[in-house]
């Protein structure tokens, strides 16, 4: 059996900035430029239907998207009329107190860019051969059993 090399990859641009009005913050603005073998909509809203009456749409952000995100989320906007509220995209916009919060949700956005194309390359590699997952209940736990069957 060949295998093909799957390399995903992402290039992520960080624009930050100072909030001084009103109060003191920061503001991050994340976009992923470019990417290869991956979409460039890695991050997964959330959106908040306002109130009857209410005309303001609040999209929040929720996380880095995983591999069933990335198969089963909608790209751009939700889609609410079948009870989706959930959507990806390319752009994140965030604020926070500190510097030391913005450096740790740069830090973390980057950890969890790197977890989703790590999982993109195993999940193409276990694609390649044959895996059997066994699932073993005891008590109130649940153990998975992974052989490889190549």
């Amino acid at each position: 059996m060949e295998y093909t090399a799957y390399t995903p990859s992402a290039t992520v641009d960080y624009q930050e900035s100072i909030i001084t009005h009103p109060g003191r913050g920061y503001a991050l603005h994340a976009v992923v430029t470019s990417s290869v073998d991956m979409p460039k909509e890695l991050f997964v809203f959330q959106r908040r239907v306002p109130p009857f009456g209410e005309n303001v749409v609040v999209d929040k952000f929720v996380s880095v998207a995983d591999p069933v995100d990335l198969q089963e989320m909608p790209v751009g906007t939700p889609d609410l009329a079948n009870e989706m509220p959930y959507f990806r995209a390319a752009t994140l916009d965030l604020q926070f107190s500190t510097s030391g919060e913005l450096d740790e949700a740069k830090t973390g956005i980057a950890e969890d860019i790197t977890g989703l194309m790590l999982a993109l390359r195993q999940m193409a590699y276990t694609g390649a051969g044959t895996q059997q997952f066994t699932v073993i209940y005891t008590g109130n736990e649940q153990r998975d059993v992974q052989q490889d069957t190549n």
